[in-house]
């Protein structure tokens, strides 16, 4: 079961900023529909590996969406 709500949620800006030992994510259960800030999102997660879920985000609200250039390249990314 998945606790974490997020379909309320208007800003993501900085959600895993700087988490270091983080190698593998899975957000496929994110709702992003309200969303209009993630900038940063995944900024200084050095060792990621694999975001599983990116790809089913919506993105129609968003402002800033600068949350991948910091962590490419990946190896999996779904």
């Amino acid at each position: 079961s998945n606790n974490f709500k997020t379909n309320e949620a208007k800003s993501m800006k900085n959600m895993f900023l700087l988490c270091s030992s983080l190698e593998s994510i899975n957000i496929s259960s994110f709702e992003t529909g309200k969303v209009v800030d993630m900038s940063n999102m995944f900024w200084g997660c050095r060792k990621i590996k694999s975001i599983i879920g990116l790809s089913n985000f919506v993105i129609r609200k968003m402002l800033s969406v600068k949350i991948i250039k910091p962590i490419i390249p990946l190896r999996t990314m779904k």
